[in-house]
């Protein structure tokens, strides 16, 4: 009786070992997933700050042409074309 009784008690201990054992795995699956996450978050962020640095800089261009008359690859002075 005290036999099984111990068999028992080494059976429950491994289920519980187990147990313990998927938990911290799925812990782990998890945290990288959040932080597969993150880092994609992170990149589109970058991304769109890209996008509006670079819209930014196409406005800033072309207001600059247009304050000093560049228009289609020639300067216009005085209603007249210079190359």
């Amino acid at each position: 009786m005290a036999d099984e009784m111990e068999e028992v008690r080494q059976e429950l201990y491994l289920e519980e070992e187990a147990e313990r054992e998927h938990r911290r795995q799925l812990a782990e699956l998890e945290k990288r997933q959040r932080q597969r996450d993150e880092l994609q978050r992170e990149q589109e962020e970058m991304k769109r700050q890209r996008q509006i640095r670079l819209q930014a800089e196409r406005e800033q261009e072309e207001a600059y042409k247009q304050q000093v008359g560049w228009h289609h690859g020639f300067f216009i002075i005085n209603s007249e074309i210079v190359s």
